[in-house]
């Protein structure tokens, strides 16, 4: 026992001696500490969990990730931002105007707004012009869709901030991962505001860019998909349409004729988004060869076969016979029997013979060309519709548009709201029409001097662009006392444009 007690006694005095502290006249609770920025405090989880879901959720269901270098976010991001920040903080209630109970419109307070602007992203022009109009009506809300958001990296910055990567889906579709670079917010001048109010200082962060980065490499094999039923070619259509990108990877071959009576077509590639996050292409971007086979009786509602022919995009070999394809007056889509438009794609060696109606842009082939190549295509089509029509193309714009060794012939009627039509093309902006020949019978009574035989508008009024004839030919029977070009600071020469009878393009095998 003795031996114990003596042990005990030991270890008290050397503890007591380890914690001998130095007589400095301040006790060891009381000693200041060093200050440490709250944000160097926290974990990596907690500098996540805050970046996430104060300011990425509201950026992107708000803003919809819209990419911006440092210092330069569009106005209409901080505004859109603001509304969101106030919301998902539950500050919305105290911007509320009422008429009698009910809500008309929130009004964001202009000094908090700036305080936001001011931490959030910084002073810059951008934050001032975001405070010219803080008004939203009573309905207004996300005004995108808040994808699923996982943590892709996260990594420190060299000035105390942080990269985050995000990899985004919706219902498990691939988006365009997002990077947010941040950097320690610096308190407004003017004091925080209501709006930040119960932030502390290690949970403001200052938003310096955004942007979207490549989608990892897929490593898909395309292979060779043959089209042998309606079945398959409106299974296609779905698949495009749902806003598939795989696709793009293979290369599909109609290897039967098709009868399409009774089938409502949804044209190929209509999928649209103007979300920036998506990664859906636009239009048909790969090969539809149709090896000379022939599509009959064609119903589109809509742009045509196609919505439209994108980047990469290759329609070859197709006919179409005893197509109906009407967009409908109120559309403001271009249609065309193969394409409603063709951006950075090619149309080569297809055939059209049917009716096609529209009110925007309307053609035979395709309803507007910007930027495409349209080849050695032929078409006998009734044209008829509003806005611009003409028999192959309703409107080449463009330098880069090129449609060469292109026939057409029928007919092309503008209605009231018909502001321009030509035989070939009803305007040509910009771009090269290459030995193209017309026998079409063109009407527009409603814009006569916006009718040719050829094109109904050559340039555009009142700017020195200007589109190129080369080599084409006209009939004169089809034209009557229309001029080549309806409207043109000068009519084309006989380099450009030559005018011949039905039979003297026959005889020359145009036909």
């Amino acid at each position: 026992m003795k031996l114990i007690t003596a042990a005990l006694a030991a270890c008290l005095l050397l503890f007591a001696g380890c914690n001998t502290q130095p007589d400095n006249g301040i006790s060891v609770l009381s000693q200041p500490q060093k200050p440490v920025p709250a944000a160097a405090d926290s974990s990596e989880e907690a500098v996540t969990a805050t970046l996430i879901q104060d300011y990425v959720r509201i950026y992107e269901g708000y803003c919809g990730g819209a990419a911006f270098s440092a210092g330069k976010p569009n106005p209409d991001i901080l505004r859109n931002f603001a509304f969101g920040w106030a919301k998902e903080n539950r500050l919305l209630d105290a911007c509320a105007v009422y008429s009698g109970s009910d809500v008309v419109s929130y009004v964001l307070p202009t000094k908090d707004a700036a305080a936001l602007y001011e931490a959030c992203f910084g002073k810059n022009r951008a934050a001032t012009e975001g405070l010219s109009d803080l008004r939203f009506s009573a309905d207004y809300t996300q005004q995108f869709n808040l994808p699923d958001l996982t943590l892709s990296s996260l990594e420190k910055t060299e000035d105390g901030g942080w990269r985050l990567v995000v990899n985004r889906s919706v219902a498990g579709r691939e988006l365009y991962p997002g990077e947010y670079v941040f950097a320690p917010a610096v308190p407004p001048e003017k004091g925080a505001g209501t709006f930040l109010k119960a932030k502390s200082q290690d949970s403001l962060w200052r938003i310096i860019s955004v942007r979207n980065l490549p989608l990892p490499e897929r490593g898909n094999k395309g292979q060779v998909v043959k089209i042998r039923s309606a079945q398959e070619l409106t299974e296609l259509a779905k698949l495009i349409n749902s806003g598939d990108r795989d696709y793009q990877d293979n290369v599909y071959l109609l290897d039967a004729d098709l009868d399409l009576s009774g089938i409502l077509m949804s044209p190929i590639g209509s999928y649209a988004s103007d979300d920036p996050r998506d990664p859906a292409p636009k239009g048909f971007c790969t090969t539809f060869d149709g090896q000379g086979h022939t599509i009959r009786n064609l119903t589109a509602k809509g742009n045509g076969l196609f919505a439209g022919v994108g980047s990469n995009g290759f329609i070859a070999n197709l006919n179409l016979e005893s197509v109906k394809v009407e967009a409908g007056k109120d559309s403001k889509q271009p249609c065309g029997g193969i394409a409603g438009w063709v951006a950075g794609g090619w149309i080569s060696k297809c055939r059209v013979s049917g009716e096609i109606s529209g009110s925007e842009a309307t053609g035979g082939i395709a309803g507007l060309v910007s930027g495409g190549v349209l080849q050695a295509c032929r078409a006998d089509v009734t044209v008829t519709g509003g806005g611009i029509v003409g028999g192959l193309c309703g409107v080449v714009d463009g330098p880069a548009s090129m449609l060469t060794d292109c026939t057409i012939t029928g007919t092309v009627s503008g209605n009231s709201f018909c502001t321009a039509a030509g035989g070939f093309a009803g305007k040509l902006v910009q771009g090269t029409i290459d030995r193209g020949i017309a026998s079409v019978k063109v009407d527009n009574s409603a814009q006569s001097s916006y009718t040719g035989s050829f094109v109904g508008v050559l340039g555009q009024p009142g700017e020195s662009l200007a589109g190129r004839l080369v080599g084409c030919f006209y009939d004169i029977e089809a034209a009557g006392d229309l001029p080549a070009a309806g409207l043109a600071e000068k009519q084309p020469d006989s380099a450009a444009l030559i005018g011949m009878t039905t039979q003297q393009l026959i005889r020359m095998g145009a036909f």
